[in-house]
């Protein structure tokens, strides 16, 4: 039986670097956290963290605990929970997650949820169980491998009773013919050879950039018939980008982009630096500033100089924050009609409205390709799955040849439609990137993940 063992032995190997990335994504969640106690700050490993506990989170790091914001303000990236390709403002009030990164601004979090409990330790527990469950062909195998070896021996055992007790012949004409029945019977070239073609296959992948956990993915990928798809990072860059410059007046668009680009260069905030990317893209020289003040999540109060050398009051953020510094603001902005859902970023110099400038998450640029070819392939089915605003997700879809979509939805809730049309006799890939999307590729028959 060395074969067989030996077969197994080149599968398991295939799978086992597989599993050591699967535990470092489990590491992602963090491992200290930042706790007031008794007015003190102090750090403490993540399982002493109590509910109740108030924790402190600076710019750049990740929260670690699920809580209620008690103090500050910033803007927190959950694209690892649910998707969202834009930063979400948070302060006094708002809910905050275990495993999101706060992007600027502080934040002072009173936890309700904390180690397993919070989201990202529901969302782990789902890609456990999941992982738990065998697909149907390994199930029949392990149905009826027990009694394989039994029956065997069983079979050459009577051969022996027949051949020698039956015809007379002598032991080692009996022993000959007992050892032909078992090589015979036992189908050790099939055992050896589809291990051996599953490695092979695993191999080529593995220098195309593509790690399979496991045999069983590539036969069920060919019964696929259904295709389901995330947004961010998937069928998008996962990167903002200025999408278009639009002045209300007068002002050329380099100007109102110079002018937002020099009021957004010390920040760090994601529009800011896509802004202030787009500006040396175009290789358009920042003016110098003044006074600048940052108001977190809502923009840039700050002076810049014009050329005849004297300077003026400047404003750059969201529309609320130029109705609150502007009273004057008018309600509504004449946009291009044919603009599509983005994020606006508005630009006021001496109490006059400029113009926008919107920002959005790329298209990649195969995207159509792509799902094109799998419908060529007999892809019956293609569903966008995203966590992000229906505008966003519309948008998307309306340049992609999909049937169905889907927006704002949790990770428990892609599972379910993913699980839903496996119950209709779908056989279902699933294509993600980042930990949100671990579940529904586990719960998929085949789940397929982009990035490292």
């Amino acid at each position: 039986m060395v074969k067989p063992h030996l077969g197994g032995a080149l599968e398991h190997y295939a799978v086992a670097k597989t599993h050591s990335a699967i535990a470092q994504l489990m590491e992602l969640a963090p491992k200290m956290a930042r706790v007031k106690r008794d007015g003190t700050e102090m750090e403490a490993p993540i399982e002493q963290v109590q509910v109740g506990d108030i924790v402190l989170v600076r710019p750049g790091e990740q929260i670690p605990v699920d809580g209620t914001v008690v103090a500050g303000h910033a803007a927190v990236n959950q694209s690892p929970l649910t998707g969202e390709s834009l930063p979400v403002e948070k302060s006094v009030g708002d809910e905050v997650f275990a495993g999101t990164f706060n992007e600027s601004g502080w934040l002072e979090i009173r936890a309700t949820q904390v180690g397993n409990a919070t989201k990202l330790g529901q969302i782990i527990r789902l890609v456990e169980e999941a992982q738990a469950r065998k697909g149907k062909v390994q199930r029949l195998a392990d149905r009826y491998a027990q009694w394989f070896v039994p029956i065997l021996l069983g079979i050459g055992g009577l051969t022996f009773v027949v051949v020698r007790f039956g015809l007379g012949l002598e032991a080692q004409q009996t022993w000959l013919r007992v050892v032909s029945v078992l090589v015979v019977a036992c189908p050790c070239a099939m055992i050896l050879a589809t291990p051996t073609a599953v490695v092979a296959a695993l191999g080529r992948l593995a220098r195309s950039g593509i790690l399979v956990k496991g045999g069983i993915y590539l036969e069920q990928l060919a019964e696929v018939d259904c295709f389901a798809f995330d947004k961010t990072g998937t069928l998008t860059e996962g990167k903002l980008r200025v999408l278009a410059v639009v002045p209300f007046g007068d002002c050329p668009p380099e100007e109102l982009l110079a002018l937002a680009a020099s009021a957004e260069q010390s920040s760090s905030h994601l529009i800011a630096r896509a802004i202030v990317e787009e500006a040396e893209r175009r290789h358009l020289p920042l003016l110098p500033l003044g006074n600048s003040e940052n108001f977190p999540g809502m923009g840039v109060k700050a002076t810049v100089q014009k050329s005849d050398g004297t300077t003026a009051p400047l404003l750059v953020g969201s529309k609320s924050f130029l109705a609150e510094h502007l009273p004057e603001t008018p309600a509504h902005f004449s946009l291009p009609a044919d603009l599509p859902p983005s994020t606006l970023v508005f630009v006021a110099r001496e109490g006059e409205v400029l113009g926008a400038i919107a920002l959005s998450d790329s298209l990649r640029a195969e995207a159509a390709e792509v799902l094109t070819e799998l419908r060529a392939l007999g892809i019956s089915h293609l569903a966008l799955l995203t966590g992000d605003n229906a505008a966003v997700a519309a948008s998307i879809a309306h340049q992609l040849p999909l049937d169905e979509v889907h927006s704002e939805l949790l990770p428990q809730e892609k599972v379910a439609w993913v699980q839903d049309c496996q119950r209709q006799g779908h056989k279902v890939a699933m294509v993600g990137d980042g930990i949100n999307d671990a579940p529904v590729l586990t719960a998929a028959d085949v789940g397929i993940a982009l990035g490292g």
